[in-house]
């Protein structure tokens, strides 16, 4: 079993926050499961059975508030 649980959140309107605050946030949130899943997934495909779990907090549902 691999399981994800990478989470962070950022607080601000869309003008008050920089490109690098979206990176930032993208790089773990998304890309970290991303790279997480498919560095693991080679050893989880010759397995009998696994899974992968990715979990989240509420801030996995917000992005940002307006």
């Amino acid at each position: 079993m691999i399981f994800n649980n990478a989470g962070v959140a950022l607080s601000g309107t869309v003008d008050s926050l920089s490109i690098e605050d979206y990176k930032w946030i993208m790089d773990i949130n998304f890309w970290g499961v991303v790279h997480g899943t498919r560095a693991f997934l080679p050893l989880l495909s010759e397995q009998p059975e696994a899974h992968i779990v990715n979990t989240s907090s509420i801030f996995g549902t917000v992005f940002i508030a307006c």
